[in-house]
C-alpha cells in the first residue's frame, strides 16, 4: 500500500496522490491548514484515501472556531460534525471502517442537516 503527498497543491480542484492512495495524514494536513476557508464555506475534495475515517478529527479544526457545523462524506458515509449538535455518522459500519475511499468530500453542513441532526434519535 502507497501513499502519496498530494499531486496537487493548488486550491483548486481534487486533491490526489500520484500513485495509489492519498495518506490521511497528508490529508489531514490539508484540512487542518483549510479549517478557516471550510467554515467560511470552502468545499475540498480529494481523490483515492486510504482509512478516510481518520479525518474527522481535523475534519472539525475550524469548526467550534467559527460555530460552523461541517460534513465529511465518502461513499455510504456521511460525518455530521457541530459545535452545537456534536457528531452525527449515517452510514454501514464497512463503509464507515473503509480502508479506502474514492473520493472524501469535505465542507459546510447544510442548515437542513444541521436542524435533522438535532432531531435525530439519540440526540
Amino acid at each position: 500500500m502507497g501513499h502519496d503527498a498530494p499531486a496537487t497543491t493548488s486550491t483548486e480542484g481534487v486533491w490526489a496522490a500520484k500513485s495509489e492512495w492519498l495518506c490521511p495524514l497528508i490529508a489531514d494536513a490539508a484540512l487542518s491548514d483549510r479549517a478557516a476557508e471550510i467554515a467560511a464555506g470552502r468545499r475540498l475534495e480529494f481523490g483515492t484515501t486510504a482509512f478516510p475515517l481518520w479525518l474527522a478529527p481535523y475534519a472539525d479544526c475550524g469548526a467550534p472556531r467559527r460555530n460552523a457545523a461541517i460534513e465529511l462524506s465518502w461513499r455510504g458515509v456521511t460525518l455530521i460534525i457541530s459545535p452545537d449538535e456534536g457528531l452525527a455518522i449515517e452510514g454501514d459500519m464497512a463503509a464507515i471502517a473503509a480502508r479506502t475511499a474514492d473520493t472524501v468530500r469535505c465542507g459546510p453542513a447544510g442548515k437542513d442537516t444541521v436542524t435533522a441532526l438535532a432531531g435525530a434519535p439519540g440526540h
